[in-house]
C-alpha cells in the first residue's frame, strides 16, 4: 500500500511539473522569423505576391525598385522592414491583414512614387506614415475600416504630399470628410473617394 500511494504521489508531481513547464513555455511569445523572397529579376522588380507571408519578407536585392507585397496575409509593417529597399519607387501592400504600421517605417524610403495600402484592416491612418514621402504620386487607401482621415483639429493626413496626383480612400466606415481633411494635396488629377455612410 506504501509503495502505491509513493507511486501515485510520483506521478501526481510528474503531472504537476510538466503542465507548469508547458504553460511556461505557451507564455512566451514566438517572434517569427523573417522570410526571403527571391522572385527579383534584372528589372529590381520583386513579385513577393501571393505566397502566405505574415511577415514583410526580406528580398535577395537591396537596391529593389519595385516590390509587389499584395495578397499575403502580413498583419503588421515595423519599423525596420523596408529600411534597406531605399530605392524603392513602387510598394504594393494590398489585400493583407495589415492592422498596424510603425510611424517611421516609410522614412527612408524618400524616392517612393506609388504606395497601395488598400483592402487591410487599418482603423486608424497616421500622417507619420506618410511625412517624409515627398516623390509620392500614387496613393489607395481604399477598402481598410476607418472612419475618419484623422482626428479633428490634427494637420492634414496629406499634407507632406504636395506632389500627389491620384489619391483613392474610403470604406464602408467611413463616416466624414471634414473641411482641411485634403490640404495640401495641390496637383491631383484624379480623386476617388468611396463611404456609403458619409454624414458630410
Amino acid at each position: 500500500m506504501k509503495a502505491k500511494i509513493n507511486n501515485g504521489i510520483m506521478v501526481s508531481l510528474s503531472m504537476l511539473f510538466l503542465l507548469f513547464f508547458s504553460q511556461g513555455q505557451s507564455s512566451t511569445p514566438e517572434v517569427e522569423e523573417r522570410s526571403t523572397c527571391g522572385q527579383c529579376d534584372e528589372r529590381l522588380f520583386c513579385n513577393c505576391s501571393s505566397r502566405n507571408y505574415r511577415r514583410v519578407p526580406t528580398v535577395t536585392i537591396t537596391e529593389v525598385v519595385t516590390l509587389d507585397l499584395s495578397f499575403n496575409d502580413i498583419t503588421t509593417v515595423a519599423e525596420d522592414d523596408l529600411r534597406e529597399y531605399t530605392q524603392l519607387r513602387t510598394l504594393d501592400l494590398r489585400s493583407n491583414r495589415i492592422q498596424s504600421i510603425h510611424e517611421w517605417a516609410f522614412h527612408l524610403l524618400q524616392g517612393l512614387e506609388s504606395l497601395d495600402l488598400s483592402y487591410n484592416q487599418l482603423a486608424g491612418l497616421s500622417p507619420a506614415w506618410f511625412s517624409k514621402l515627398l516623390s509620392l504620386q500614387h496613393l489607395n487607401l481604399l477598402g481598410n475600416c476607418y472612419r475618419t482621415l484623422g482626428p479633428g483639429g490634427a494637420p492634414s493626413l496629406f499634407r507632406s504630399l504636395t506632389r500627389l496626383r491620384f489619391l483613392r480612400f474610403g470604406n464602408p466606415a467611413l463616416e466624414e470628410v471634414r473641411r482641411g481633411d485634403l490640404a495640401g494635396v495641390i496637383q491631383l488629377d484624379q480623386l476617388e473617394v468611396y463611404g456609403n455612410n458619409l454624414k458630410r
